[in-house]
């Protein structure tokens, strides 16, 4: 039996899920974050965009969180988005990343996207992880890396 239970976010659960998009996101004031949350989960559980969340089997809070959209790519076609990833836990930050990387997957084969693109800060905890995480989770994939690069207009 899996150790997590990954599944959308509820609108009943967003309040929850607030500390862990602090962490991604510090400056993120309580309202923003509802509203985004709530357009984020506007169209369902299947949609083309929503928040994972995980927590473990035997517990009731949040541990993780992903958010994901899908998009065409000019080159690959559909495309699974996802950022915004976080996993807390004192024991297995490790487990809950792997959790949350297969739910990515399952949801891209269900979107029929022909692959995930993960966006990650260089420099955050996740970012070292990550790859042994993609490669374990999904063995015959490739993970490459591409420099995002933002600046203010």
């Amino acid at each position: 039996m899996e150790e997590f239970v990954i599944e959308p976010l509820a609108r009943s659960a967003i309040l929850d899920a607030y500390p862990l998009i602090q962490l991604t996101d510090p400056q993120m004031h309580l309202q923003v974050w509802k509203t985004r949350a709530l357009a984020a989960i506007g169209r369902g559980p299947s949609g083309p965009h929503g928040i994972l969340v995980a927590r473990r089997r035997t517990r009731r809070h949040i541990c993780g969180m992903v958010w994901f959209r899908t998009e065409r790519d000019f080159v690959q076609g559909r495309v699974l988005v996802a950022s915004h990833l976080v996993a807390v836990d004192i024991l297995n930050p490790r487990g809950i990343t792997l959790a949350l990387v297969k739910a990515l997957a399952a949801r891209a084969r269900q979107q029929n996207c022909k692959l995930v693109r993960l966006v990650v800060a260089e420099g955050a905890a996740m970012a070292e992880m990550l790859p042994e995480a993609v490669l374990e989770a999904e063995p015959r994939s490739r993970v490459d890396r591409f420099t995002n690069l933002s600046f203010a207009t």
